[in-house]
């Protein structure tokens, strides 16, 4: 997994690279706490959340 992001500002956009992952979620503290990344070309997985809040923390997971 290689990460291509983030980009820290209103919204938030995550990216990164996983060519062997079948889905990749992000969980984090904010409403709903949970965001699908959806896989893009050259096996680039992306999201974009917010507006997130100072201080708030997320965690990316690939699944196999």
């Amino acid at each position: 997994m290689l990460a291509v992001g983030p980009e820290i500002h209103p919204p938030m956009k995550l990216r990164l690279r996983d060519a062997k992952a079948t889905a990749v979620v992000l969980n984090g503290q904010w409403p709903d706490g949970r965001a699908n990344l959806v896989k893009g070309t050259n096996d680039v997985w992306s999201v974009t959340v917010g507006p997130i809040k100072p201080g708030v923390w997320g965690e990316v997971r690939p699944l196999p």
